[in-house]
């Protein structure tokens, strides 16, 4: 499996596997429209093989960092996709500088707090009701980016 930075040609296979993806964040046409050139910047990854099965998107704020959605084929999970991903995204935000990650999932998604957890993520917070159809909390999860990474 190969990781490598996404370009403005794959928005349609990214916009595709969300959309292919219940656990997915949903975004709009012109989220991913904006995803190269908004500010702060986005770094997006792609995990594929023959083709994409799993992405990141995260936003780069200074020495912060938040993943703002990972998606992985449901053909493809349980197989590392996310910790692929989370690692790069890692490395990548500690060459930009960035020394925290942030994150927040579904209360109910366990699969994601548990990769999550794995990585070495702690929880730091809960955001009640934030989520809507239907209505749930997001729990808030943070890591520090080593000084090496």
């Amino acid at each position: 499996m190969r990781v490598r930075l996404a370009t403005p040609a794959d928005t349609t296979v990214l916009k595709s596997l969300e959309r292919a993806t219940d656990t997915a964040a949903h975004w709009s046409d012109n989220a991913y429209t904006r995803l190269f050139t908004a500010e702060p910047p986005r770094i997006v990854l792609i995990a594929e093989a023959e083709q994409v099965e799993a992405f990141l998107v995260g936003k780069v704020i200074g020495a912060d960092a938040e993943v703002e959605n990972i998606v992985v084929s449901e053909k493809s999970r349980r197989q590392g996709l996310g910790l692929l991903l989370l690692r790069r995204f890692l490395e990548e935000g500690g060459r930009s500088g960035v020394r925290r990650i942030f994150l927040e999932v579904r209360e109910s998604n366990d699969a994601a707090r548990m990769l999550y957890k794995t990585f070495g993520f702690r929880e730091s917070g809960r955001r009640p009701k934030y989520y809507c159809d239907p209505v749930e909390d997001a729990v808030l999860y943070e890591i520090a980016v080593p000084e090496t990474a």
